[in-house]
């Protein structure tokens, strides 16, 4: 599952996270990058230097790894 994990303080220094299910948001082997691009430093960057991977990656997290690398 590919999951997003956004947190914030809150009253009293507690912390309050949400979990986002993200695989439910992709359609296409493109969205797949976009969104999994979202939680790095430089999204824009990670998203147009894996895009030409697109037909390799699809939507498998291993396959993203090694093009990223």
């Amino acid at each position: 599952m590919l999951c997003k994990v956004t947190c914030s303080m809150v009253r009293h220094g507690k912390e309050t996270c949400v979990i986002e299910n993200l695989e439910a948001q992709m359609g296409s082997d493109d969205d797949f990058i976009k969104i999994s691009c979202e939680v790095t430093r430089y999204p824009d960057l990670c998203y147009k230097t894996l895009l030409g991977s697109a037909n390799t990656i699809q939507d498998n997290p291993t396959q993203l790894a090694n093009a990223s690398l």
